[in-house]
């Protein structure tokens, strides 16, 4: 048990402002991991989970504009990144709880309908029986490239007909169903650039600015009200990739570091909640008083093992 200071320090804070994260959502977990990496993927019925849990604890949803509201004193923002098909099926969940989200698209995605690079690559290794051990190391070395280095790779390995989606759980929205998804009040779409391209790996500030403008570009193109806010994909951010940010007009950057929101506006944390570990613990643990989410949640995953 712990001790009363440390629950005391633990509570959330009428002040607190916390910002999560997830990808790909559906009815069943062990479906999607056939077509979507490890780690990518929650069930719809966790997702309601975590919201009934962050209301229960006093937070109420916000979109990146009224994070600095103090009329809302605790309040979270729910994001989503890439742009996967499934997550339609969030809407009906958002509305029964009167929610709220913000969706980063990646532009390339959507306008070509090519599957996203690290499912592709789960989906052909785990044909391979590789273990995930082999295939984190593989994705972790492919994070280190350009995205145009990543698909040279992934079609020298696999082939073309690899980028091809499988279904809707690894699929990414159509233009269409994109158009239809902004429409909705409870969704407001951002920027996760153009190519999923995780800007620290690029030289030049041309080649920052035009990843992140010719997403917006694509938005426009495609009649998508969006927000000027980013999700930088990988949550990799820098001094040079901030001012490319800022210089492209966007007011809200966002990272996955493990942090609560504290007023700087490009280099907001979010934190990931899963199915893994009791959600109100990690509910609790995101609005602590100190950081050491990350660690709890190693701390946590040790013991359970433990128990097997």
């Amino acid at each position: 048990m712990l001790n009363a200071r440390l629950q005391l320090k633990m509570r959330p804070r009428d002040e607190d402002v916390l910002v999560l994260y997830f990808h790909s959502v559906g009815l069943n977990r062990k479906s999607l991991l056939k077509v979507t990496a490890p780690g990518i993927s929650i069930e719809l019925q966790v997702l309601a989970e975590i919201i009934d849990c962050f209301y229960e604890l006093g937070y109420r949803t916000v979109m990146p504009n009224e994070l600095n509201d103090p009329c809302i004193p605790k309040k979270f923002l729910i994001t989503f990144d890439d742009g996967y098909a499934n997550n339609q099926q969030a809407l009906p969940i958002l509305s029964s709880y009167n929610a709220c989200m913000v969706c980063f698209v990646s532009g390339r995605n959507v306008e070509f309908e090519e599957a996203f690079w690290w499912d592709v690559l789960w989906r052909e290794r785990s044909r391979r029986h590789q273990s995930i051990d082999k295939y984190t190391v593989e994705k972790d070395m492919l994070k280190t490239l350009t995205s145009k280095q990543i698909r040279d790779y992934l079609l020298q390995n696999f082939g073309l007909e690899a980028l091809k989606p499988l279904g809707e759980d690894d699929s990414p929205m159509t233009v269409k169903e994109l158009q239809e998804f902004s429409r909705n009040k409870a969704i407001q779409i951002g920027n996760h650039t153009y190519d999923h391209e995780i800007l620290v790996n690029l030289d030049s500030e041309n080649e920052l600015t035009t990843e992140i403008t010719k997403n917006e570009q694509f938005l426009d193109r495609c009649q998508i009200v969006h927000v000027p806010a980013i999700s930088y994909p990988n949550g990799n951010c820098s001094a040079p990739v901030v001012a490319a940010v800022r210089a492209a007009g966007m007011s809200w950057g966002f990272t996955t570091a493990a942090d609560k929101y504290i007023g700087n506006n490009w280099t907001i944390g979010r934190f990931s909640i899963s199915d893994d570990f009791p959600i109100r613990d990690q509910a609790i643990w995101c609005g602590a008083d100190f950081k050491f989410y990350d660690t709890l949640r190693i701390i946590y995953q040790k013991c359970r093992v433990s128990r097997i």
